[in-house]
C-alpha cells in the first residue's frame, strides 16, 4: 500500500474543503482556524463577490490578516486560481503580508505544501500566490489567469507603474483587486478609489474604535494594548483640514502608532 504524503490531503479532508471553501468567512474558521471580527469577515465577502474592495484604516485592525486570509482562500476556492500580492517595497511584502500568509498557513486545520519567502505553490503550476514589490511591474504583467486575486497592501505607497500592469492584468478572465492601507496621501489610485471613482469599488472605512481591542473606549481612555508580543498606545491625531476631511477624516485619522521607549 502506497504511503500518503504529509502534504497530501486525505479523503475526508477534501470532502470538508469542498463542503466550506465556496466561502472565505467558513473558510477562515473551519480550515485555518481563525476567529473573525465582524469587519475583516465583511472583507472577505467583498472580495469574494466584488470585482473591486478597497480598505481604509487604521493600523492594527486587522486589515493585513484578512487579506492573507483572502489570498489563501482564493487559491483553494479555484484550482486555476492566482494571487498576486504587491507592496511598496520587498521588505514590506516580505514582513507584513507574507508574515501573515506564513502564520496562517502553521496554524491551519489542513496540511499545506512547503512555502517559500514570498511564493506558495498550492496545487501545482497554474495555482500560486506570488509577491512582488512596486519595482516590479514588468514582472507583474506577464499574469494572466481564469481567476486572479490581486492583492495591493499598503496602496497609497504603491508607485503608479504598477497600477498600469494592474489595468492590462484585469483585462481578461475572473480579477478581482483588493487594496488596503492608511489615508496617508490625498492622491493617486488608492485615493482615487475613495473620491472620483468611488462608483468603481466596494469601500470600507475602519475607525480604531471599530476593532474590538478599542471597543467601548473613548478618545480620554488610551491604555497600553498588547496584541501578540507587541505592545501600542492609542497615539490618536484627529485630521481637522477641510480640504482633505472627506479623505483622512476623523475615522480612518485614528493611528495605533509603537509605544515610544
Amino acid at each position: 500500500m502506497k504511503a500518503r504524503n504529509r502534504h497530501e490531503l486525505s479523503a475526508e479532508q477534501k470532502e470538508f474543503v469542498r463542503n466550506v471553501v465556496s466561502d472565505p468567512v467558513l473558510f477562515a474558521t473551519h480550515i485555518l482556524g481563525i476567529s473573525l471580527w465582524d469587519r475583516e469577515a465583511e472583507i472577505l465577502q467583498s472580495i469574494r463577490t466584488n470585482r473591486r474592495t478597497a480598505v481604509k484604516a487604521c493600523h492594527g485592525v486587522g486589515k493585513t490578516f484578512t487579506l492573507a486570509v483572502a489570498a489563501l482562500w482564493w487559491l483553494a476556492r479555484y484550482p486555476e486560481g492566482i494571487v498576486l500580492t504587491t507592496s511598496p517595497t520587498r521588505r514590506q511584502g516580505r514582513t507584513q503580508l507574507w508574515s501573515e500568509i506564513h502564520r496562517a498557513v502553521e496554524r491551519a486545520r489542513v496540511p499545506y505544501p512547503p512555502l517559500k519567502t514570498t511564493e506558495l505553490k498550492f496545487r501545482d503550476d497554474n495555482n500560486f500566490a506570488i509577491g512582488f514589490s512596486t519595482n516590479q511591474a514588468e514582472n507583474f504583467q506577464g499574469y494572466h489567469g481564469k481567476y486572479v486575486l490581486i492583492i495591493a497592501d499598503e496602496a497609497p505607497g504603491i508607485e503608479s507603474g504598477i497600477w498600469d500592469a494592474v489595468a492590462g492584468t484585469m483585462a481578461g478572465g475572473t480579477v478581482h483587486i483588493v487594496m488596503a492601507g492608511n489615508p496617508t496621501v490625498p492622491s493617486g489610485a488608492f485615493f482615487d478609489a475613495f473620491t472620483k471613482e468611488r462608483g468603481l469599488w466596494n469601500c470600507f472605512t475602519i475607525d480604531a474604535f471599530d476593532s474590538p481591542n478599542l471597543k467601548g473606549l473613548g478618545l480620554e481612555q488610551q491604555p497600553v494594548l498588547r496584541i501578540g508580543c507587541h505592545a501600542f498606545w492609542p497615539g490618536f491625531q484627529i485630521k481637522r483640514r477641510t480640504h482633505s476631511s472627506k479623505w483622512s477624516g476623523s475615522n480612518a485619522s485614528k493611528e495605533c502608532a509603537p509605544k515610544p521607549d
